[in-house]
């Protein structure tokens, strides 16, 4: 195997263990807020979360992106610092000028409005999306360079300490503005920290922001595309805001988070991925860009699949481990929101492909149809049957989204489908679920789990998914090769 399959891999296994770490959180967080907040006061931290995240993209001009596309490559220490220094003031300077800006603006918006709690609240969610925006360009250095090491590091840290710290406040308090200061604190001192990093690896230097009309050419076009992803991932809550109050933004942000675990599943896949095949397509190397894409799409099927089939089950059952019985009527929703994210993960390697390829005009086409789409789709049928409308437009916008980025990435680079993968482990997850579906009436909920997933194991196992090939390749990543 070669050393570039083994360090793919090797990162890929580290950065596991940040987003198994963000996969506990996703789902430890839930008892947390719904336990901390009334359903209202839970719909409108969502709304301030999800606000962040749409304004960043704007804000910060997509530069994190721009780290994460042109470091990977780059051996001159030099070069690397000035990239690195040019990047991380120009987005910390165009952040700080955006946010108090956007926060002056809707602070006269938002007056005498469903949204005029969030006011006094504004001057701090400024400070928050700068602080964001600034962990966001120190991770996209490691991710850039591959140090997953110290990626999954920072990572780990926001996870756990944003999660004991809210959960000290919010139980305590039950005040939203308590919540953010604890997610202020948190973030700011991990970027003080990671920045810290970047200038002992990199020394120190003013930047000569040579190359920045290059480094914006490739990062502005992504703003956009980047921005109408979060407003389809997002932007429904404002809609179920305006149309069914507050409380129904706090019962959907439950099922929401509960299927985003899906997302998390292969995100350690795609998170090495973009700039391991961005690295090959600077050097050239683009018929080592297939495999790596066939094994991505290939592992994703493997981990989601199975867990698709415990969903569709056990929805309910879940949901009542993590929150109080209010939140009962979250499982109608989780199955529809739970096959959106499968689908979306399993677009997400060819999405990565145009990236790598500099097509991000093609990638605002597509985000712009699916967005337009989703859009159309919520403001039709929400009014009409509610969050069950909101989640099947997710569920379409999800599925346009990675059928679209397929078709157009194998123009660019064909690259096939691991087929008989797919169908084996459709299969073997199927039987799990035929087996968990016997079990749940007998055994408690997470020792029907666990029994699922070993059942699953072994069935890989018998049907060949999981082999001599894939023990091998764990031994060369513990480095007995």
């Amino acid at each position: 195997m070669s050393t570039a399959k083994q360090k793919f891999g090797r990162d890929v296994v580290i950065s596991a263990v940040a987003t198994g770490a963000r996969s506990l959180r996703h789902l430890l967080i839930l008892p947390v807020l719904t336990h901390g907040l009334d359903e209202v006061q839970l719909g409108l931290w969502e709304q301030v979360m999800v606000g962040v995240a749409l304004v960043i993209p704007w804000v910060s001009l997509q530069l994190p992106g721009a780290l994460v596309r042109f470091l990977p490559g780059v051996e001159d220490l030099k070069s690397r610092r000035n990239i690195t220094y040019s990047l991380l003031l120009f987005a910390l300077a165009s952040t700080l000028v955006l946010s108090l800006l956007g926060a002056l603006g809707f602070s006269a918006v938002l007056a005498d409005t469903r949204w005029s709690p969030l006011l006094p609240l504004l001057p701090l969610i400024a400070a928050l999306t700068l602080a964001t925006t600034a962990l966001e360009l120190i991770r996209a250095y490691f991710r850039g360079l591959r140090q997953m090491v110290h990626h999954a590091t920072i990572s780990v840290a926001q996870y756990f300490s944003e999660l004991v710290l809210v959960a000290y406040i919010l139980l305590e308090s039950g005040d939203i503005a308590f919540g953010l200061w604890a997610l202020l604190m948190v973030r700011f001192a991990l970027s003080a920290v990671g920045g810290a990093i970047v200038v002992n690896q990199l020394g120190w230097a003013l930047p000569s922001f040579s190359g920045m009309r290059e480094f914006l050419a490739f990062s502005v076009p992504l703003i956009p595309n980047s921005a109408l992803y979060r407003l389809f991932d997002a932007g429904d809550r404002f809609l179920i805001a305006l149309y069914l109050g507050h409380a129904a933004v706090g019962v959907y942000f439950v099922s929401y988070t509960a299927a985003s675990v899906f997302a998390t599943l292969s995100s350690p896949l795609h998170l090495v991925l973009l700039p391991a095949i961005s690295e090959l397509w600077n050097r050239g190397q683009k018929d080592k860009i297939a495999e790596y894409i066939r094994d991505t799409i290939r592992f994703t099927a493997i981990l989601s699949f199975p867990a698709m089939a415990l969903v569709v089950l056990l929805s309910g059952e879940i949901l009542a481990l993590l929150t109080p019985e209010n939140y009962g009527q979250s499982a109608r929703y989780l199955p529809v929101l739970a096959l959106g994210f499968l689908a979306f993960s399993l677009g997400v390697p060819a999405d990565h492909l145009l990236v790598a390829a500099g097509r991000t005009r093609i990638l605002f086409a597509v985000n712009s149809a699916m967005v337009t789409g989703n859009i159309a789709l919520n403001l039709l049928l929400i009014p009409h049957i509610g969050l069950r409308g909101a989640a099947f437009s997710t569920l379409a916008g999800h599925l346009l989204y990675a059928l679209t980025a397929m078709i157009l990435a194998q123009r660019i680079l064909p690259f096939g489908l691991p087929w008989r993968s797919l169908a084996l482990t459709a299969f073997n997850a199927v039987l799990m679920g035929g087996l968990a579906f016997v079990m749940k009436s007998h055994l408690p909920v997470l020792l029907t789990i666990a029994c699922g997933g070993l059942a699953y194991l072994l069935l890989c196992i018998a049907t060949g998914l999981l082999g001599l090939r894939e023990w091998r390749y764990l031994q060369q990543l513990a480095g007995r090769s």
